[in-house]
């Protein structure tokens, strides 16, 4: 069953694998002395560990900014379907080949080691990514709506209800026991979107990257949705990027918010 989070209720994980537990232990090392940020509900104003460990230091964070597997709008024409208006492409999900793209990421030992955090748009789409790359992992998913795509309003990029969507995904995979915290960031009025242009929707993401830096202590974050939110994240350098279905991009996320383009940690 997909877990959810509920205010002051602690989640647990059941039914670890050996490889799991490894991964859980080996990140626990890492942070000795450091609360859990996945044991509590998190405040949308508040770190779940209640700290800001990065903020006096200045020490960079690592980001792994994710495009969603190929989607069912990406192989519409393929498809015969009109990608602008055709009403099955609502808010679509994975095609087949989306769906091994997200599986592979699984499959990446680097990847699932470094990865602490999973952040996530709510479109189904990179949703189900997130899930297939990261539910063994056992990392908690956040589901962050202001990282929903830019551009125009074709029915792929028009959010649902998030219960469906979670329904969907939970239909879709066969992965047990992830904890998605969906309500945390969710706008009252979701899913309305009441953004009015694209500064508004520019400041929204500066917004969650300075969330990423200041209010979690997790130092290694992997971001996963789409392609032109992905441009917008990465100061300059994203104008010209072409993110890839997939294809995880190494950035380095510092204390103002700001992203560039490959991993600058500093140790110590």
């Amino acid at each position: 069953k997909f877990r959810t989070r509920a205010p002051h209720r602690q989640i647990h994980f059941h039914h670890l694998s050996p490889l799991c537990t490894m991964r859980r232990n080996r990140k626990k090392s890492k942070s000795v002395g450091k609360p859990n940020s996945s044991a509590s509900y998190m405040s949308p104003t508040k770190a779940s560990s209640g700290k800001t460990p990065n903020v006096k230091s200045g020490k960079p964070k690592r980001l792994y900014l994710i495009r969603h597997g190929e989607s069912l709008g990406q192989t519409a024409k393929h498809n015969g379907l009109d990608r602008k208006t055709d009403p099955s492409l609502l808010d679509a999900g994975l095609s087949h080949n989306g769906i091994a793209q997200a599986k592979r990421l699984a499959l990446d030992d680097r990847l699932q080691s470094d990865v602490e955090l999973v952040v996530s748009s709510p479109l189904t789409r990179a949703l189900h990514t997130a899930v297939l790359g990261f539910g063994m992992s056992r990392c908690e998913i956040v589901v962050q709506y202001d990282l929903r795509e830019l551009g125009s309003r074709i029915p792929e990029n028009t959010p649902r209800n998030i219960q469906h969507v979670l329904k969907d995904v939970k239909e879709a995979t066969e992965l047990d026991g992830i904890a998605i915290d969906y309500t945390t960031f969710m706008p009252d009025t979701w899913p309305v979107d009441r953004y009015d242009g694209k500064a508004t929707k520019t400041n929204s993401i500066l917004r969650v990257m300075k969330y990423l830096y200041e209010e979690r202590e997790e130092e290694t974050i992997a971001v996963v949705c789409h392609y032109n939110v992905i441009r917008e994240i990465i100061c300059d350098e994203g104008k010209s990027l072409r993110p890839v279905n997939a294809d995880p991009i190494v950035c380095t996320l510092y204390h103002n918010g700001e992203v560039r383009l490959g991993n600058k940690q500093t140790t110590g």
